[in-house]
Formats: structure tokens, sequence, C-alpha cells
């Protein structure tokens, strides 16, 4: 146990303060803002799967957007150039707005997937701040498995439903369930 001075209670080693929550949350990664809530280690799972559909839809509407495209390549892949244009009178406003959305999609896109791969590596590697002394003991594999609970937690990238790799928790010896 340790005194989080800034909630003011003592609190276990595996919580830790998330300054936007204002609260002491069991084992924390980080505060996500698309999703409004702290990842945990048993959203982690959910963080990336929904980070990997975010960036392939990125990607797909940046490139449905970027085949319709009337204008030159250089304008829609160089935001900067786009503003030049519009600036000397060579292309409309409408024409600058849909360049800027284009990159915006495909920056974000390359931007979600970053991160992604960022969190699948140290996932793998067992260094989450979550993660125990073990994890990094364990092969990339195996903890890639615990965090998608299991072999079957794979298919979750395909058919995002979230009782693959569910396990159902046993109750315990000697208690009756109701």
């Amino acid at each position: 146990m340790y005194f989080c001075t800034r909630c003011h209670t003592d609190t276990p080693y595996e919580m830790r303060h998330c300054p936007v929550c204002n609260t002491c949350v069991a084992e924390r990664d980080h505060h996500c803002f698309m999703m409004g809530t702290c990842i945990t280690r048993h959203s982690m799972k959910h963080f990336m799967i929904g980070g990997f559909y975010g960036g392939v839809a990125c990607f797909v509407s940046g490139v449905i957007f970027l085949s319709d495209c009337p204008m030159p390549r250089t304008v829609v892949y160089l935001a900067p150039v786009a503003l030049g244009y519009y600036l000397s009178g060579v292309i409309s406003f409408s024409k600058l707005v849909y360049a800027f959305v284009i990159n915006m999609m495909l920056c974000s896109g390359v931007t979600i997937f970053g991160f992604l791969l960022h969190q699948v590596l140290f996932a793998a590697l067992g260094r989450l701040p979550f993660c125990d002394p073990e994890d990094k003991a364990r092969s990339a594999v195996q903890n890639l498995m615990r965090v998608f609970g299991g072999p079957w937690g794979f298919l979750n990238f395909l058919v995002p439903y979230s009782a693959f790799g569910y396990r159902k928790m046993k109750p315990p010896t000697g208690s009756k369930c109701v």
C-alpha cells in the first residue's frame, strides 16, 4: 500500500492515479481521449482492436477520397502545396478543404497504426505499466495471448466480438451459485 497524495487515500501498488479521471485506477496503462476512459489490463484488447479498425477506416476512406479526386496528386498529397494553389487562385476553397480532408485521413491512419504498433510491441515484450516481472521472461506470443485472452482472442481482429478469448470464471469451491 502507498498513500496517493492526490486522492488522499491508501491505494495498492498496482493502482495508478489518472489526472484526467482524478481517481486511482487499477492496472492502468494510459488515458484514452478517444474512448474517454483509462485503458487497463482488461480493456487493452478492446483498445487495440478499436485502434486497428479506426486505422483501417482512416486509410480506406482516404483511398476512396483519393481515387475520386479531380486534382493533381501533388496538390492532394502535400497540404502546403494545396494551400499555395488556393492562395494563387488555381484551386477553389472546396478543393482546398478536400485536399486537407484527404491529408487528415491518411495522417490519422498513420498515427493510429503507429501508436497501435507501439502498444502491441510493448505488450509482446511485457513492458506495459501493469505487467508483472515474469511477463518479461515470457515469449512475445505468450504475452500477446495473455492480453487477448488466449489463442482465440486474435479472432477479434476478424470479427470484433469480445467473447472470443473470454474465459468463464469458475465459482469458488464450496459456494453456491444462485
